[in-house]
């Protein structure tokens, strides 16, 4: 079934995001990788942060600006100057991983797990986020997996698979003429 869905991804492109839902083990993980070895995507690349520089000059550098790892920052949750201030190992978990999400979000990237090291209230928040990022700069091939169905309506996919353990559904424009919920 995780050829089937990886079929049924290629036939949905372009578009800008994508969101794979499904329980743990149900193959997200491994439906990335075989899209990434089709060159759908390209291979779960991670910013690296030096451990003697602060997180907001490491962003400046790789998004090409103050400006934008400004925003980008702030659309991911983080917009505490004084923590931007901190070496990346100073952050909490949830802190890391949105400073690596705002850091490694471009056109053709799979994310895995998102949203797992933060509350409920946060993910979706982070989705909104997300979302604005993809949608403002344009980016394409964006895909989400997630085991937490309910960002599907502050993301908002171009299309959702949801994915079982062994089967799949896709689900084109999901929340059409939906609006996003206040979070």
């Amino acid at each position: 079934h995780l050829g089937a869905a990886c079929d049924a991804i290629v036939a949905a492109l372009p578009c800008q995001l994508i969101l794979v839902v499904g329980e743990m083990g149900a193959g997200k993980s491994v439906l990335l990788d075989a899209l990434s070895r089709r060159h759908v995507i390209e291979s779960s690349h991670r910013t690296h942060f030096p451990t003697d520089r602060c997180v907001f000059d490491v962003l400046a550098d790789r998004l090409g600006g103050a400006e934008l790892a400004t925003d980008r920052l702030t659309a991911v949750g983080l917009s505490s100057v004084p923590m931007w201030l901190q070496p990346f190992a100073a952050l909490s978990n949830g802190q890391q991983d949105r400073c690596q999400l705002a850091a490694d979000l471009a056109s053709g990237t799979g994310i895995d797990g998102f949203g797992a090291t933060v509350e409920g209230h946060t993910r979706l928040v982070l989705a909104v986020g997300v979302s604005r990022i993809v949608r403002r700069e344009g980016l394409q091939r964006v895909i989400v997996t997630a085991t937490d169905p309910t960002v599907c309506q502050t993301l908002q996919p171009d299309v959702a698979i949801l994915l079982g353990h062994d089967s799949f559904e896709l689900r084109p424009n999901p929340v059409a003429g939906g609006r996003r919920p206040e979070v």
